[in-house]
């Protein structure tokens, strides 16, 4: 009974951490490629026009829905025991991946082997 409880409660934390570390790579590969494609564009009008473009437009922060809140909500208190491990970090990509990575190694590989070593009843 507790073997499962641990396991299923490794396997869903697991399933969490993975998910949004998913979805923030997705964010930010997204948001670089369109910052690259301005950038890139910008270039080639200034060389081929010398012409003063109006400031672009910059986006409001994407809103996403119920599933990918929750999703979100549920990772940000599974890592935050290790937030402190990169507090002076400036990396985006760091302040993400270490916490979720040492929670991942914690709750769960961690849950899963405490599974193995609880008796059965």
């Amino acid at each position: 009974m507790i073997q499962s409880l641990l396991r299923y409660a490794s396997i869903a934390i697991s399933a969490i951490v993975i998910l949004s570390f998913a979805m923030f790579v997705n964010d930010q590969t997204a948001s670089s490629s369109a910052k690259d494609v301005a950038t890139i564009n910008a270039e080639d009008s200034n060389s081929a026009q010398q012409q003063q473009q109006p400031p672009a437009h910059t986006k409001a922060p994407k809103q996403h829905g119920q599933p990918r809140r929750a999703i979100d909500g549920a990772d940000k208190t599974l890592p935050q025991p290790f937030d402190g491990l990169v507090r002076n970090s400036s990396s985006a990509w760091v302040r993400k991946a270490v916490p979720s990575f040492a929670a991942l190694m914690i709750f769960g590989l961690g849950l899963t082997l405490a599974a193995a070593y609880v008796p059965k009843a």
